[in-house]
């Protein structure tokens, strides 16, 4: 039995995950960095099928022979934007209140765009039949979205950046010892239930992540957790570089 959560393995440029469904579906995917070159050979099904083997995690899920049921896509454009409704001059313009992707668009990889529309939408719902002045009503719901949904639109960007950080090989020493940091809370999660809740907390948005995990109780779990088994918050790894760019070669 292969262990639900046997699902990412990383190398260094790349990362493999497998995503298991209903009805013996299972999606695997590829994460590289948009500045690899070798991005174009991936559409090819039978390198990507080559390659998505060699990373433990999702080799392991394919070695039950499941039957390809589509082609291979490419996930792109999938940017973060943040869309204020004012700015240090003032409302960008009065009547009209952004909500949705027009506030906040985000990468869908941490599946939060659907919670943000619906809160702004009823924070907006709850305060217009109150407003007297379009201009202070579009400040009032400016200094709202950024107390409240923007903390999770900046832990999306920072997801991101970390991971084009270490695929890109550009992080520095202090800034990848936070992102090792923030790279921990899930795996000690698993074997920690103070973390368990903080992380739930968070995903869940229940609460944000500056607040869920500066707390020095959980921040102490979590480095604790770290001095135990330094290189338990790194996935299995995969392919090196000279096999991948081997295999990719013969695409292209």
């Amino acid at each position: 039995m292969i262990s639900t959560y046997a699902v990412r393995s990383a190398t260094p440029y790349a990362l493999s995950i497998a995503f298991p469904s209903d009805n013996d579906l299972l999606g695997v995917a590829l994460v590289c960095t948009v500045k690899d070159p070798t991005l174009p050979a991936l559409r090819d099904p039978a390198t990507f099928g080559v390659l998505v083997r060699l990373f433990p995690s999702t080799g392991a899920w394919l070695s039950t022979g499941p039957r390809p049921v589509g082609e291979v896509h490419v996930m792109a454009g999938f940017d973060n934007r943040w869309s204020p409704t004012a700015d240090e001059s003032g409302p960008a313009a009065t009547g009209v209140i952004r909500v949705g992707d027009a506030l906040a668009h985000t990468n869908p990889t941490m599946t939060q765009g659907i919670s943000l529309a619906p809160w702004a939408a009823r924070h907006i719902a709850d305060t217009a039949h109150h407003a007297d002045r379009p201009d202070e009503f579009a400040r009032s719901c400016d200094r709202w979205t950024r107390d409240s949904p923007k903390p999770w639109f900046d832990l999306q960007v920072t997801g991101d950046r970390d991971n084009e950080a270490r695929l890109s090989g550009t992080s520095g020493a202090v800034e990848d010892e936070r992102a090792r940091q923030r790279a921990a809370r899930f795996p000690c999660a698993l074997e920690d239930p103070v973390v368990m809740r903080a992380w739930a907390q968070v995903r869940h948005m229940m609460r944000t992540p500056r607040e869920a995990f500066a707390a020095a109780k959980v921040k102490g779990r979590i480095e604790k957790w770290l001095a135990r088994q330094p290189e338990a918050a790194r996935p299995p790894s995969g392919p090196s570089r000279d096999t991948w760019e081997t295999i990719t070669a013969g695409a292209r």
